[in-house]
């Protein structure tokens, strides 16, 4: 059976640590006070290299363009399968990534 993540988009809330990705549900209703209600993805602590080490950001920027970034891809690999070339070494780097993040095609 094939794992169904989260789908996008997520959102990385980098005005908090830990660094936090974030997937908005709008099909329930606004919490108290009007906030609007989340699912938390995952979160990226800072590292030890002193509070809003530039990494932790691209990190937690990484993670939350990660449902985007797999679906290009996927996108990708199906446009460039109609080419009549032998496949290139990029399409079995590719097809690992996806297998990786459990998004066969």
């Amino acid at each position: 059976m094939k794992a169904q993540h989260t789908p996008g988009p997520w959102e990385a809330q980098t005005n908090r640590s830990p660094l936090t990705i974030t997937h908005e549900l709008p099909h329930l209703p606004q919490a108290k006070g009007g906030h609007r209600q989340f699912r938390e993805i995952a979160e990226v602590y800072v590292s030890d290299k002193g509070d809003g080490a530039p990494e932790d950001f691209a990190n937690a920027a990484l993670i939350a363009a990660a449902p985007e970034l797999l679906e290009s891809l996927k996108e990708a690999l199906e446009v460039m399968g109609t080419w009549d070339d032998a496949e290139p070494g990029w399409a079995a780097t590719a097809r690992a990534a996806i297998a990786k993040a459990g998004g066969g095609l």
